[in-house]
């Protein structure tokens, strides 16, 4: 009976296990177009390459504000906050030579709210250390409802393992290989862009801007301790911060 049981687990794990190492080594075949957005400025920091004069970092208005001149790069990101800013640009000081100037855009909002952590998580953007960090300065700073819920360790997991339960949605929506031509364009656009692209490109729109709803300027101190430490990392760099 224990031997049937053992055997039927395991039969039932092979496919799981399988799409989990589908999902882990080929996401650009099945990730909607806003992962390579996402992998090309990861790739593009934790890469090695030669210097560039000014950098520019941030969220989308940094994205799509500013056209990085021959010899600069974006490496800004639509939805992230200072978390994921300071962890890109202490990646890239690591593999590169400091910029001549470094740029910093951020909406207003991005400073009051972590509106996109579960697209962080979804996108395996931080490394498991990079995560531990920000949770463990979440906690130490008394929680933080979007970060500590209940449950968010075995989110994290299921995350970085890919399993099924987090991914087999955007894995069947793309027929598992569908999205690969059009992400592999995506990023190749980006990159020969240096890292600039477009948000907001419909002819016209008369809803509310999301930042409307905020009468007062209601910071979060997770945001704020991640941006002094951004602001310190620009500044130990040498480069002129604009």
């Amino acid at each position: 009976m224990l031997k049937r049981l053992i055997r039927n687990f395991l039969l039932l794990s092979i496919p799981l296990i399988a799409l989990s190492v589908y999902a882990l080594n080929f996401p650009m075949y099945f990730m909607a177009t806003e992962y390579s957005l996402w992998q090309e400025e990861k790739d593009y920091v934790n890469t090695e390459s030669g210097p560039v004069k000014t950098l520019i970092v941030g969220d989308s208005r940094a994205k799509s504000s500013l056209i990085p001149e021959e010899g600069s790069y974006n490496i800004a990101i639509g939805g992230s906050t200072a978390i994921e800013m300071y962890h890109a640009l202490k990646n890239y000081l690591e593999r590169h030579e400091p910029p001549e100037s470094i740029v910093l855009i951020f909406a207003p909002y991005h400073l009051c709210e972590i509106d996109n952590w579960q697209q962080t998580l979804f996108f395996n953007y931080l490394t498991v250390p990079e995560l531990a960090a920000v949770e463990i300065s979440a906690i130490r700073q008394g929680g933080n409802e979007v970060l500590n819920y209940r449950g968010f360790i075995s989110d994290i997991l299921s995350f970085k393992l890919r399993l099924p339960n987090k991914y087999m949605d955007p894995l069947m929506k793309a027929s598992f290989r569908g999205n690969f031509s059009s992400n592999i364009e995506t990023f190749e656009r980006v990159r020969s862009m240096r890292g600039y692209t477009e948000f907001g490109t419909d002819d016209g729109n008369s809803d509310l801007n999301y930042e409307t709803h905020h009468e007062v300027f209601d910071s979060s101190d997770l945001i704020l301790s991640y941006y002094e430490k951004l602001l310190i990392l620009m500044e130990k760099s040498d480069a002129e911060n604009l």
